[in-house]
This record gives C-alpha cells, sequence and structure tokens, in this order.
C-alpha cells in the first residue's frame, strides 16, 4: 500500500504565471517512472486548461488557465517540471498528490511534492495536510460561487453510481456535444486515476469508473459515472469545468448532480 508523499506549496493560494514542480523520489528516478508521472501530470494540466481548478478569486468561474512548458527534468532522486497557470487555486495540487501516490516502483516511493509559483508577495512556504473528514472542506478546491447557471443537488444521491444531467437552453448537436465529451473526458481521467479518493481511503485502494456521456431528452445530457468512490468535493471540480464550458463554449441552464 502506498502513502501519500508530502506537499509544499510557496505561492500563496491563488498561482499565476511560471511555476515549478519537483518532485523527490526515495531513489533514483526511473524511465517507468517518469513516464508514469508525466502521463498523470498531463491528464491533471489537461483538465486545469479547461478550467478545472480556477480559484475562486478569479472574477469570473471556469476561466483558469494551465499548461505544462517543456518536457521534464531529472537530476537523481529529483524530477522537475515547468507549468504555466493563471487564476490557479494552490490546492489543485492535492489532487495531483493523490494521483501520484498510486505511483508503483521497485525503488521506493514518492517522498515529497515541492511546488514553487510567482505569486508577488507571496513567499510563504506552506505545507498541507493528507485530506480527511475534518479538512476536506478546507483542503479541496471550493465550488463556483454564481457558475452561471442554476446547480441543483440530490442530497440523498450518494451511492457508488452518480450521473450529472447537463440542460441547455434550447437543442444543441455538432461541436457543443463534442467539448461536452471532452470536458468530462478531462474530469474522468482525474476520477479514475484517483484525484478525489480522500478521506474515503487511499488512492490506491479506492478506485472509480468513468462512464460516457449519452443524450437524456431533447435538451439534456447525462454524464454517467457507474462508479464513484471519493469525496463529493470532487464534483465542485466538475462545476468549474461546466462553468469554463458555459462560457467558452455553449450557455447551460441547469445542472443536476444525483
Amino acid at each position: 500500500m502506498s502513502t501519500l508523499p508530502s506537499l509544499a506549496i510557496i505561492g500563496g493560494p491563488e498561482l499565476g504565471g511560471a511555476i515549478s514542480l519537483t518532485l523527490e523520489h526515495a531513489t533514483a528516478w526511473s524511465a517507468p517512472d517518469v513516464a508514469f508521472v508525466t502521463a498523470v501530470l498531463h491528464s491533471f494540466v489537461r483538465a486545469g486548461a479547461l478550467g478545472a481548478y480556477t480559484s475562486t478569486r478569479a472574477q469570473q468561474p471556469g476561466t483558469g488557465e494551465f499548461e505544462l512548458v517543456g518536457a521534464a527534468t531529472v537530476a537523481g532522486a529529483g524530477l522537475s517540471f515547468q507549468l504555466r497557470a493563471l487564476a490557479l487555486d494552490a490546492r489543485a495540487f492535492q489532487l495531483l498528490r493523490h494521483m501520484l501516490s498510486r505511483l508503483e516502483s521497485d525503488g521506493g516511493m514518492l517522498r515529497r511534492m515541492f511546488v514553487v509559483g510567482t505569486t508577488p508577495g507571496a513567499g510563504t512556504r506552506v505545507a498541507y495536510p493528507a485530506i480527511d473528514y475534518h479538512n476536506e472542506a478546507d483542503q479541496y478546491p471550493e465550488a463556483p460561487g454564481k457558475p452561471g447557471f442554476a446547480v441543483v443537488i440530490d442530497d440523498g444521491a450518494y451511492g457508488k453510481a452518480r450521473r450529472v444531467l447537463v440542460e441547455y437552453p434550447a437543442l444543441v448537436e455538432g461541436h457543443v456535444v463534442d467539448a461536452l465529451c471532452e470536458y468530462a473526458a478531462a474530469w474522468g481521467e482525474l476520477v479514475e486515476h484517483g484525484a478525489f479518493a480522500m478521506p474515503v481511503g487511499l488512492p490506491d485502494v479506492i478506485y472509480s469508473v468513468m462512464g460516457v456521456v449519452s443524450q437524456f431528452d431533447a435538451i439534456t445530457f447525462e454524464i454517467e459515472v457507474p462508479v464513484y468512490a471519493g469525496s463529493e468535493l470532487g464534483f465542485d471540480v466538475l462545476l468549474h469545468m461546466l462553468a469554463g464550458y458555459h462560457r467558452r463554449v455553449a450557455p447551460l441552464r441547469v445542472v443536476t448532480i444525483e
């Protein structure tokens, strides 16, 4: 069973501009381990590029930006990446922490994650705690305050099989539907990589399964999650992405989480 690496961030609660991410392994990095980390990081960044981790301090939900700049740099037990962001909630790296804890290596484990941003005047180093039932509301990125559409949450829907209904003001088709599938798939990769596993259980013990996007009625599409085993706050990240979709692709009327 894996253990979570420690996570320390310099740069304040909202990160923007250049960001350095350094991962410290117990031993020298192997090529397969670098490949695993790089693939996970691409999934993490892909969702962020679609607005998943937009800070609630931003003027509009879902408008955050995120990208990976260049290739990995390996130096013994250190592995570094350069990122660039706009209005990024620093707590997003808790999700990456969970995802990377699934690293299975014969040479040991991932020990530390160190993130350095360039936010002016925010040079304090903060050690982020592991997410538990007492702090999850503070340690996961929070829901967008005004996503631009109504949000309905079925408080009685906490089974393993879940769905999200996305309702439009009018009939849609073509690239609008294709884009919704893209946004849902990016969030689904986070789900399946264990981004939201804590505090239910360690990410290498808790597994979820993402489904497909299908048409529910004339103006509504269903995002299916056959097995969702994780924090309910993972749906807040999806709401950020749908807020980005609402502004970048097509307006939404209601999103219902069941």
